[in-house]
């Protein structure tokens, strides 16, 4: 939203903006959507260590980290993200198309590069590049992967009642020490704007739906819609269920151990139980979709205000959170920065044939 109002207010208050080209603007309006919200993550940031003594952390760095746990946990990082390609093909099949598995994985390791400068739009890059390596149609692609977030979506859910469940007395305690969490969240949905909001937005479509069937851009959107549906269809069409629900399963396995190792990287930790792993494992999920790129922010306020809330000194979860979130962001870069090299190498032959 403060993207498109930024946007609204050079186009109508200066002469700058219209004197730009058309990729002058493109690239101003990718700029603000990269910046504004990295931005918001830096804040966040700043704001969660802004108490934190950062010598007492570099003690930490030097003497107090197993680094063999972090690079155990880059293993599963990786394995996680070729769960995913490999699972997404199963998805794309019922579209006609058999993709070929390395092109699959490397569009998710562009992905998640992309995710880390333009937010949520690394989704849209994976597509792109089915798209171009495996003729996929892209609004087709968009439909598959719009059911593997409502999929993810419902696999989240059930991660928390894991988590939750057994374990209740300590989330009634943990809202209780987070009131002003509590009320900040619980006045964003009882606000009236927020509804009104959501009415306006539904009047307007149902009149440009209405009233404009016949306009050629609602026409293209309409087929559009229609291919993201018969993407999203495909969860119907599939021939391997067992497989995609297995793969599922194992995709959040190897996203807890992820976590969940780095937590014997540090004395401090190592102490902690399964199950409060598994809660700090959720609340920094929670943490992330918070829209700013790689939860930058809020993944660390959930991890050091959970990992206090269980015993553990501030500065020793600020340090946690640090190192185990900076290790898995270089890790994503290196092997996002791989996939964006290895696939018009591994497609040359594809390439000379059309």
């Amino acid at each position: 939203m403060p993207i498109i109002i930024l946007s609204l207010h050079l186009r109508k208050n200066t002469t700058i903006y219209q004197s730009m080209s058309q990729k002058a603007r493109a690239f101003l309006k990718n700029t603000l959507k990269a910046v504004i919200p990295l931005a918001i993550g830096v804040l966040i940031f700043v704001w969660v260590y802004r108490e934190i003594n950062f010598e007492n952390i570099w003690s930490i760095l030097k003497k107090g980290v197993h680094y063999q746990w972090i690079i155990f946990s880059l293993l599963f990082c990786f394995l996680g993200e070729v769960i995913r390609g490999v699972r997404w093909g199963l998805l794309i099949t019922p579209l006609g198309r058999k993709a070929k598995t390395s092109n699959l994985i490397y569009s998710v390791f562009v992905n998640y590069l992309v995710n880390l400068i333009l937010l949520r739009m690394g989704e849209v890059a994976r597509c792109a590049v089915i798209n171009k390596y495996e003729k996929v149609s892209f609004t087709k692609a968009i439909g598959t992967l719009i059911t593997e977030r409502i999929v993810d979506l419902l696999s989240l859910a059930v991660v928390i009642l894991l988590a939750f469940l057994p374990q209740m007395n300590n989330v009634f305690n943990f809202l209780n020490q987070e009131t002003s969490l509590v009320d900040n969240v619980s006045e964003i949905f009882t606000s009236v704007w927020l509804y009104v909001g959501l009415a306006v937005v539904v009047i307007l479509i149902w009149i440009v739906w209405t009233q404009f069937e016949e306009a050629v851009f609602i026409r293209k959107f309409k087929q559009a819609t229609q291919n993201v549906w018969s993407g999203v269809k495909t969860i119907r069409q599939l021939e391997a269920k067992t497989t995609f629900g297995i793969m599922t399963v194992l995709l959040w396995v190897v996203y807890f151990l992820q976590f969940y190792v780095c937590i014997y990287a540090f004395d401090f930790s190592a102490s902690l139980t399964i199950f409060q792993g598994l809660f700090i494992f959720v609340m920094a999920n929670i943490g992330i979709v918070v829209p700013v790129q790689g939860g930058i922010g809020p993944w660390h306020f959930m991890v050091i205000h959970t990992m206090v809330f269980f015993g553990i000194g501030s500065i020793e979860a600020a340090a946690f959170a640090l190192i185990v979130h900076g290790a898995q962001m270089i890790f994503t870069i290196l092997i996002g920065v791989f996939g964006v090299v290895a696939l018009p190498l591994t497609n040359k032959k594809i390439k000379k044939n059309q």
